[in-house]
């Protein structure tokens, strides 16, 4: 539903659902009045893969690759703000950013073919951190400010809350 204004007042469109979010990109045009160097949101896959119980969000139980956008998509958003408005610095409104690697990497490689030094703050999950090669992807993708929910990381806690988070059975 997008609500947008007309001659006769504001109006309502209705529209179906978006199912192939391979380009379901967030470019601004210059008549948007977006300031130079401003942050801007937008999202590279919606969706969650997990199933917790304290959880009703639509998109529960994705596998990895669903809902995810093109790398064209993407890269041709980051590069069209960049241009237009000097943007560098997103908050990824993803449910998870790193729960999959190809995320980070998509934007890894964005900033080395475009040499913009991007920088993004996002949900993350501490308990999804399992290597130092993930530490590293999320460095140098730009990470700036990562936002974290509960993760118990501990098999008695998990259950309460919901999730199943124990390290060694992971």
């Amino acid at each position: 539903r997008v609500l947008f204004r007309s001659e006769d007042g504001p109006k309502l469109a209705v529209t179906p659902p978006l199912k192939d979010l391979t380009d379901a990109a967030f470019t601004p045009i210059p008549e948007d009045h977006i300031f130079r160097d401003e942050s801007l949101t937008t999202e590279i896959a919606a969706g969650c893969i997990f199933s917790c119980q304290f959880c009703d969000y639509a998109a529960l139980g994705k596998k990895k690759h669903e809902f995810m956008r093109s790398y064209e998509s993407l890269k041709n958003e980051i590069v069209s703000n960049y241009e237009n408005f000097g943007t560098r610095v997103y908050t990824f409104t993803d449910n998870i950013v790193n729960d999959y690697d190809e995320k980070l990497k998509y934007l890894i490689r964005i900033k080395d073919e475009t040499g913009i030094d991007l920088r993004w703050s996002g949900f993350v999950r501490v308990d999804t951190i399992k290597t130092k090669e993930q530490v590293k992807l999320l460095k140098d993708s730009g990470l700036a400010a990562g936002v974290c929910g509960i993760e118990s990381l501990k098999k008695e806690v998990g259950p309460t809350i919901g999730k199943c988070t124990d390290r060694k059975s992971t």
